[in-house]
């Protein structure tokens, strides 16, 4: 059991400020076994304590067999609105594979190749070496470049701010590729591996080039939108 709840997400509500020692609350269709309930409330009561600055949280579980939902917290801290199940959070990186996806689509249609190297699209986007990185790179993080928010730049815009204004910076995607450019490139395309924002940032402003040609001005979030969000009736789900 713990093995299966090891692979559980945890979303965090990523808000300035903290509650301790709330008991989660079960909103379940079907109950949850005894030792699934209290696993999760102590992952929960964890979560929520000191050591992480999270004031909220929600857990989804879903089985053949049942479904549960727990909630944890506060939400608004002016207020103290506790958490509810249907209340909004940030899905951050899970956005990846959205741009993922719509990448192989592209692939699938002939729009792009996975051996495409990055300087076909925008100039390569200020990178030196844009005509050795290929798409696939770029996918699986072995493009070599690095993530921009090591950058000294957002190290010091991301420690003078609170975490609710640090997601809310307004970097556009080519200053963040601009950040990362300083860093220089971890090591030759394809000589190692490592897990960079940037990677996907080039994705998306690839996507947005590689479409150019057929719909003039799009922009990522209108081709989320339209070839996953709303094809899979992701009603509640939204793309910034």
């Amino acid at each position: 059991m713990k093995n299966f709840l090891s692979i559980i997400l945890l979303a965090f509500c990523i808000l300035e400020g903290g509650v301790a020692g709330e008991a989660a609350t079960l909103h379940s269709r079907t109950a949850a076994p005894d030792p699934v309930n209290r696993t999760v409330e102590e992952w929960l009561e964890f979560a929520l304590g000191p050591h992480f600055d999270v004031p909220g949280a929600i857990v989804h579980i879903s089985t053949p067999y049942w479904d549960g939902t727990w909630t944890s917290g506060t939400a608004d801290l002016t207020t103290g609105r506790p958490i509810t199940e249907v209340d909004t959070f940030r899905i951050a990186s899970i956005s990846k594979t959205f741009t993922a996806t719509v990448v192989l689509q592209l692939v699938d249609e002939g729009v792009l190749s996975l051996e495409d190297t990055l300087d076909r699209f925008g100039n390569g986007f200020g990178l030196s070496f844009a005509g050795l990185i290929t798409i696939r790179q770029l996918l699986n993080h072995t493009s070599g470049v690095a993530d921009w928010s090591g950058s000294t730049e957002a190290l010091d815009d991301l420690c003078s701010c609170s975490p609710p204004e640090a997601l809310l910076l307004g970097y556009t995607p080519q200053e963040m590729v601009d950040m990362a450019v300083s860093l220089g490139p971890l090591w030759p395309p394809g000589g190692g591996w490592e897990y960079s924002d940037t990677n996907y940032i080039l994705l998306g402003m690839v996507i947005e080039w590689a479409l150019q040609s057929t719909v003039t001005g799009t922009l990522l979030p209108e081709v989320i939108e339209e070839r996953i969000l709303t094809p899979l009736a992701l009603d509640h789900t939204t793309y910034p």
